[in-house]
C-alpha cells in the first residue's frame, strides 16, 4: 500500500486520540464506550497499519546493535509509529535481507550485561 508522510501521521494521530477515548472511558466505566473505540482502533490497524510495507533493518542505539522490521514510508523509518532519527537515539540505519536467529541471540546475550 503506497502512503504519504502527511497520511501516515494523520492516521497516528487519529489512532492516538482513539486510544485517549480508550483510556477514558474504561477510567469512566463506560465499557460500551471503550468496546466501540477498541473495535474502531482495530479497524483502522487492519485497514491502514497492517497493510503498509515493513523492511528489517539494522541500527544502533549507543554500542549496541538491534535488529527489527519497521514501516519505511519514503526515505523514513518508522517504529511503534515513532520516526527513527539520530536525534532520537537511532545512529547507522541500514536495511538488511532478513533477521536470522543468531541476530536474535546476539540481542539476547547482549542484554544479559545490563
Amino acid at each position: 500500500m503506497k502512503t504519504t508522510l502527511k497520511q501516515y501521521q494523520l492516521n497516528v494521530a487519529v489512532r492516538n486520540e482513539i486510544s485517549k477515548a480508550i483510556r477514558t472511558a474504561s477510567d469512566e466505566g463506560d465499557f460500551l464506550k471503550e468496546n466501540k473505540q477498541i473495535e474502531l482502533r482495530k479497524y483502522l490497524d487492519t485497514t491502514y497499519f497492517d497493510l503498509l510495507p515493513t523492511v528489517n533493518v539494522k541500527f544502533y542505539i549507543g554500542y549496541r546493535d538491534y535488529y527489527r522490521a519497521v514501516t519505511k514510508i519514503g526515505k523514513n523509518y518508522f517504529t511503534h509509529f515513532e520516526k527513527m532519527t539520530k536525534r532520537s537515539g537511532y545512529r547507522s540505519i541500514e536495511e538488511i535481507e532478513e533477521i536470522t536467529d543468531k541476530m536474535n541471540e546476539s540481542m539476547i546475550a547482549d542484554s544479559y550485561y545490563y
